[in-house]
């Protein structure tokens, strides 16, 4: 069968397109024909545009970045004229009136009905909407609704060139000003509406055989429809993964539909979902059965994000964040020769505890680093040509070249082969930056480097794309995607009452009111679920076994099945997808080996720590051979300000200052509180200016401000306590001590030493938080850093306590082998604790087994993954990834 030459065929989609194509060529090679000629198969919207072409008429027809940047000049100039306010979002404001303004030409009505409305916002667009037109009028420009009225006056005049039949394919509705067109069409040409029921090949053998459509001998096959509840999302697409596998491996050349409402917004998890279903058995399949119809925009994909990164690194103000993305990043020169010093370089610059930096910070801190001299050099050369031109403005085509010339200096996209994926999104970014010199058109002026950069990344953020793969037995597709397609078998999810009938979503800037009375999309609950029976009835008539799923629950919120699939015959799991084999999991199979044992410490070994290796060995020995031995740790977090670590630190910088002047309770006694607060104000002062020297992009004059504030009203409150002890003097600050334990050597830095009257020595440990002294006991204790100190001393001591310095919450908490008359230091004796009474020797001794038996396991090498609090001490790790703790789980 040959195509008459007279057809043409518009889809309602881009996919739609492409599958009756290929369904076409696929009839055509089953009747052994060599040659044929070409299906013309079109999206609606691209057949508007090449008919309006062939016409004499020489206005310009605004592409959708072209019109979107009209709108959203429109709208910013507007408000900043009025000085009304400043938009937060002006571009999804901008989409926003497009869209308006595009459903009442649509819809054939009149801009001046919204003349008189009441809302403030409609009022906004209706001025909006006036200079868009009359731009538009001005510069003759035209918009894609435009060329409707134009080619419906076209027919009138019998200006075109029609095919002899025009057949409309995966419409379920079709749009008012459509319909016009499509009546005013049929006084030239055959129009004719793909019946759901009727597949294009059975439309066209009617037509080539000159027969009335309702006269066609349809075979009509009664489906099975089925629907099944599951728990939650999650499970709704990995059934759907399983059960698509297993109907492949029972019939390798059916065809299968898996519909996923939102599949924009679920994409990855789909995607994540399929990939482990289907690479479960095989990890070297070659390809897998199944194609994704979503695409990502194109800035979500990573060559466009590094790309979009290094002209972020124009801004003056950078995010730590976008740094450590260029310096992990493939798509730049040097990623593969200085992968390892710039992934230390990433931490270097972490470290430095700037959340913000300049490009010259970044410069500075690199030079100082001294380790990746290309990404110096590229630097240097990034520098130099941004410098150029940082201040100017130009037409987005010349900052288009400049943009390349920036991405160059970096020597994007990198220096290792791209593959396939990659080398069709390098391809797509050509011809977004030819797009984006476009903009000189409709933005018609000269903008700066921001500016400009905004625009490129809008394009990019409204750009889909999805790299060109075979074939696939299996079509993940999005709900309108999905109509007038045919499969064998067919599975739609998100069949739940809260999402199917979808809520209605009005336009903010049409009357609701109006919306309603023409029956606009999302205008009400009775339009969507008008549509959503369409098309809920259009997948029951596009395949013979259809599954309808629903989640049961989401979140916290109990669903059920949405009424348009309630007469559909429920199944159970089990019909769907077989259970796991247990042949699978056969133990002959499998060998176990439960090795908790590390090499044991060498003699040669450099440990590196203090009290935080037996704190490590005691919460998790896994931990404490992971830290201490591999070094293994997380990249610093960086926070605004002062992190809670930074915070202890400076405390602790200031009491060492504080007691270097004070030394004693009667040098501290003899201060009133006017001059303690203006001691202390003093050091708190020239403690965090030397600090603000350090970091001098986070902690700015106005936080200094407010931060002496904090810690001079705490240190002042804390000296109160200070004052009401017995005398004391301090003989040691934050000292550092190498100490022999166990066989280990170990340095322990101690915050404070105090002496007392009868010459008895006590160790005080700064706390901001709220310690406990249960963590000094039992046979894993949590915090073992003063007990250790106070068995390896050189001079005994009689006291451990902490100071826990908090605002309204200051307090000594300790122990002593006697009492020395302090509020929260207990005589041992008095300590309630499980091996009770005891006195200061049998502490020690007891100490001295535990804390031995804890080094000596860490010295054999036993790193079992056994959590003490197994809740706590895994929220508080940053290692799950590397101990698999809940791999599975």
């Amino acid at each position: 069968m040959n195509k008459p030459p007279s057809i043409t065929i518009l889809t309602a989609n881009q996919r739609l397109s492409a599958y009756l194509r290929k369904q076409y060529d696929s009839a055509q090679q089953s009747q052994n024909l060599t040659t044929w000629l070409s299906l013309d198969c079109l999206p609606l919207s691209r057949w508007l545009i090449r008919t309006f072409e062939t016409l004499a008429d020489n206005r310009l027809i605004l592409t959708e970045a072209q019109e979107l940047a009209l709108w959203e000049k429109i709208i910013t100039t507007a408000l900043n004229i009025n000085n009304d306010f400043v938009l937060l979002r002006p571009f999804a404001t901008a989409q926003t009136a497009s869209e308006a303004w595009h459903l009442l030409k649509q819809w054939q009505l009149p801009l001046t009905l919204l003349k008189n409305s009441a809302s403030e916002d409609i009022q906004y667009f209706y001025q909006w909407a006036q200079t868009f037109e009359n731009i538009c009028k001005k510069q003759q420009w035209l918009t894609p609704s435009d060329c409707t009225d134009i080619l419906m006056q076209a027919v009138k005049n019998q200006s075109l060139d029609l095919p002899e039949h025009l057949i409309f394919a995966g419409f379920e509705e079709l749009l008012p000003q459509t319909t016009q067109l499509c009546e005013a069409l049929a006084s030239c040409t055959h129009i004719h509406i793909l019946p759901s029921s009727t597949t294009l090949l059975e439309l066209l053998q009617t037509i080539d055989e000159n027969k009335n459509l309702s006269n066609a001998e349809t075979k009509i096959i009664q489906p099975l429809l089925y629907s099944i509840g599951l728990l939650d999302t999650t499970q709704e697409l990995r059934t759907m993964a399983l059960w698509a596998k297993k109907t492949l491996q029972n019939h390798p050349q059916t065809t299968l539909g898996c519909v996923v409402p939102d599949l924009n917004l679920l994409r990855n998890k789909v995607e994540r979902i399929f990939n482990e279903v289907f690479t479960s058995e095989n990890k070297e399949t070659p390809s897998l059965p199944f194609n994704l119809s979503a695409g990502l925009p194109l800035n979500k994909y990573p060559l466009i994000q590094a790309a979009f990164t290094i002209l972020q690194l124009a801004s003056p103000e950078l995010n730590i964040e976008q740094i450590s993305h260029l310096l992990r990043s493939p798509f730049i020169g040097g990623a593969e020769s200085e992968r390892i010093e710039r992934a230390m370089l990433d931490i270097a610059l972490r470290q430095s505890g700037e959340r913000f930096l300049t490009l010259e910070n970044v410069f500075m801190l690199s030079q100082r680093h001294n380790q990746c001299p290309l990404w110096i050099k590229l630097l240097t050369t990034f520098s130099q040509v941004l410098y150029q031109q940082i201040n100017a403005k130009h037409p987005p085509s010349t900052w288009a070249h400049f943009f390349i010339q920036l991405l160059e200096s970096l020597q994007w996209p990198g220096e290792r082969a791209l593959n396939s994926a990659e080398f069709q999104q390098w391809q797509r970014w050509q011809t977004l930056l030819t797009e984006f010199c476009t903009l000189d058109l409709v933005i018609n002026q000269e903008i700066n480097l921001t500016a400009a950069c905004h625009h490129l990344q809008h394009l990019a953020q409204r750009t889909l794309f999805q790299p060109q793969s075979k074939d696939a037995p299996i079509q993940i597709l999005g709900l309108l995607e999905a109509a007038g397609m045919q499969f064998d078998q067919l599975w739609v999810m998100g069949m739940n009452d809260e999402s199917w009938p979808k809520s209605a979503a009005p336009n903010p800037f049409i009357p609701i009111l109006l919306q309603r009375q023409h029956h606009m999309p999302h205008a009400s609950a009775e339009r969507e679920l008008a549509f959503s029976q369409k098309l809920t009835t259009r997948f029951t008539q596009s395949a013979k076994h259809i599954i309808f799923s629903y989640s049961q629950r989401s979140g916290d919120l109990p669903l059920r099945k949405s009424r348009l699939i309630s007469a559909f015959d429920e199944v159970v799991l089990s019909d769907l997808i077989e259970p796991p084999q247990p042949r699978i999991y056969d133990p002959d199979c499998l060998e176990l080996i439960q090795d908790e044992y590390a090499p044991p410490v060498l003699a040669s070994e450099m440990i590196r720590g203090g009290a935080s290796v037996l704190k490590n060995q005691a919460a998790c020995p896994f931990s404490a051979f992971a830290k201490i031995r591999l070094g293994a740790t997380q990249l610093p977090e960086i926070t605004s300000g002062l992190s809670a670590m930074e915070r202890g630190t400076l405390l602790h910088e200031i009491l060492e200052s504080l007691w270097e002047t004070l030394d004693n309770k009667d040098t501290l006694q003899s201060y009133n509180d006017a001059q303690l607060t203006t001691l202390v104000h003093s050091l708190v002062t020239q403690t965090l200016l030397q600090k603000a020297k350090k970091r001098p992009l986070s902690l700015k004059s106005r936080f200094i401000k407010v931060e002496t504030q904090r810690l001079t009203q705490l240190i002042t409150e804390w000296l109160q306590l200070e004052k009401q002890r017995p005398f004391f003097r301090v003989i040691a600050r934050e000292s550092l001590h190498k100490i022999h334990f166990a066989g280990l050597e170990l340095s322990l830095r101690i915050d404070r030493e105090d002496e007392l009257a009868d010459g008895s020595r006590l160790i005080v440990d700064y706390k901001t938080g709220l310690p406990r002294i249960e963590d000094w006991f039992g046979e894993r204790p949590d915090d073992p850093q003063l007990p250790l100190y106070c068995l390896t001393s050189a001079h005994p001591i009689q006291g451990l306590l902490f100071a826990q310095i908090r605002i309204s919450q200051s307090q000594f908490k300790g122990i002593s082998a006697k009492d020395i008359g302090m509020a929260g230091v207990k005589p041992i004796m008095d300590l309630k604790t499980e091996h009770q009474p005891i006195d200061w020797e049998q502490f020690q001794r007891q100490q001295r087994d535990i804390l031995g038996r804890l080094a000596q396991d860490f010295l054999q090498g036993y790193a079992t993954v056994d959590p003490k609090k197994t809740e706590e001490t895994c929220r508080n790790c940053e290692l799950q990834m590397l101990c698999r703790k809940y791999e599975g789980n």
